[in-house]
């Protein structure tokens, strides 16, 4: 994240730059990063799904430059791993048990 992502969510959460740094992100080489949900797919830490089974992003409001261009201007090499959206752009089956037939349009649950 640029100090300037850091600036804008940190404003966005109302708390400090240094308390967004402590909880939110991790120092890796010479980059912070945002921190995963140490789930299985290492997910976003502001990814969520509310009651409906709608995701979203809990600073969509100031998205980071890391989140804005993924997946098609940077990925992982890996991504195929984790990504069913991009799976489903090769012509591969989903990672999970949900697939896309289980989503519907508004991105719920069916």
């Amino acid at each position: 994240m640029t100090d300037h992502d850091i600036e804008r969510a940190a404003r966005f959460l109302d708390i400090s730059v240094e308390e967004f740094r402590r909880e939110y992100c991790v120092e890796m080489l010479d980059e912070t990063i945002l921190r995963d949900q140490e789930d299985e797919l290492k997910s976003c830490i502001f990814l969520f799904e509310d009651e409906e089974g709608l995701a979203g992003c809990r600073i969509h409001g100031e998205k980071p430059t890391q989140c804005a261009g993924f997946p098609f201007l940077w990925r992982p090499r890996n991504v195929l791993k984790f990504c069913d959206g991009m799976r489903a752009l090769e012509g591969l089956e989903p990672t999970r048990k949900e697939g896309p037939s289980d989503i519907d349009a508004r991105g719920r649950k069916r």
